[in-house]
């Protein structure tokens, strides 16, 4: 079992130091493998995996940085159903030298299993060595 587990923040996800992102990863796989030789010339590696794969996108607010108020920006968005952070800066593009003022599409996240099974198979023919192999995996998001 392994717990591969991971936070990571991007200040200048958006060229300037407005939104930094903030990434935490929390994931867990367990997987088995048998390998054996079954020949003197030819070796199977076997393997099955499982993971629980999630991803948590966020921004950092401690500054305020992100907040459209602090810059003036009061007009109304077109759609406001769904806003996890309504008082956040829009993404547009401007003419000038700023070029684009970028609010991110964060928060977001995405969770789900992941399952890998896959089969190599090595010849050693002579001075050769032939290599086939396959990797089937399925994913679902939520």
């Amino acid at each position: 079992m392994l717990n591969y587990s991971y936070s990571q923040v991007i200040p200048f996800a958006t060229g300037y130091d407005v939104i930094p992102q903030l990434f935490n990863r929390p994931n867990q796989t367990v997987s088995a493998n048998w390998t054996w030789n079954v020949n003197p010339t030819v070796v199977n590696e076997f393997l099955v995996s499982a993971s629980r794969d999630q991803v948590y996108i966020d921004i950092d607010r401690s500054n305020g940085l992100y907040n459209r108020n602090l810059y003036g920006i009061n007009y109304p968005y077109l759609f406001t159903a769904g806003k996890n952070i309504p008082e956040k800066i829009p993404s547009i593009a401007l003419n000038g030298p700023f070029g684009e003022l970028s609010g991110l599409p964060y928060p977001s996240s995405s969770k789900g299993p992941i399952y890998d099974i896959s089969d190599n198979v090595t010849k050693v023919a002579g001075n050769h060595t032939l290599k086939a192999g396959f990797l089937f995996r399925t994913r679902w998001s939520k």
